[in-house]
C-alpha cells in the first residue's frame, strides 16, 4: 500500500503568498493549481523549471 506524504513547507509558503514552482509529485499539482499561485512542471525538465523560476522575478 503506497501512501502519499505531503510536506508542510510548500503549503505554508503558499498560505503566505509565496509563489511555488513544483514538479508533478505527491499532490503538489492539485495544491498549486487550486491556489493559482505558482506553476507545476514535469519531473526531469530543468529548462521548464528554470523558465518558471526566472518568470517569478
Amino acid at each position: 500500500m503506497s501512501q502519499r506524504v505531503l510536506r508542510n513547507e510548500p503549503v505554508e509558503a503558499l498560505s503566505n503568498g509565496t509563489p511555488l514552482v513544483a514538479t508533478r509529485v505527491s499532490g503538489m499539482t492539485e495544491i498549486v493549481e487550486a491556489t493559482g499561485d505558482g506553476a507545476v512542471v514535469e519531473k526531469n525538465d530543468p529548462e521548464a523549471l528554470a523558465a518558471h523560476i526566472i518568470g517569478l522575478s
